[in-house]
């Protein structure tokens, strides 16, 4: 009995480098479930300025950490970060003047996605922080004179 239970751990490893520990570790986590975003800007969004925005799914679990910490850090890194890691996020890019209500497009595999980011190109320190919206099925992103607010909203 002693011997079997020696082979336990050396079974359950050699299965586990099989089966590849990336697609294990990133199936232990939910996907996305936005399905509806709807983005308001009030008639003073960001000091009257259009303001651009990108909506980003993360197809790999390991990269959000790795993400900046605010949209303008976003914008400035944003083709270097997307092409070093081509397949593992798509951005949806987006300029919403003020006085606007749009309902932003989503990908196609937008339900696979691992994390969802909206980072904002806003001229207000409280607008800069991103926002996850990995956990709304439908949410509403209200575009402020100076800031940001989001919560979850009715699916239409």
């Amino acid at each position: 009995m002693k011997s079997g239970s020696r082979l336990l751990p050396l079974l359950a490893a050699a299965l586990l480098s099989g089966c590849g520990l990336m697609d294990i570790f990133q199936s232990l986590y939910p996907k996305s479930d936005l399905a509806r975003l709807r983005i308001v800007a009030e008639a003073d969004a960001n000091q009257t300025m259009a303001t651009a925005l990108d909506l980003v799914f993360i197809y790999d679990k390991t990269l959000i950490p790795l993400l900046p910490k605010s949209g303008p850090e976003w914008f400035a890194k944003k083709k270097s970060i997307v092409a070093n890691q081509p397949g593992n996020y798509v951005v949806v890019s987006l300029e919403v003047p003020p006085g606007m209500v749009v309902d932003a497009p989503l990908p196609k595999r937008s339900g696979q996605a691992l994390g969802v980011f909206l980072f904002a190109n806003y001229l207000g320190k409280e607008g800069q922080f991103p926002v996850n919206l990995s956990t709304f099925s439908s949410a509403e992103i209200r575009l402020k004179a100076n800031s940001i607010e989001y919560a979850a909203a009715a699916n239409p």
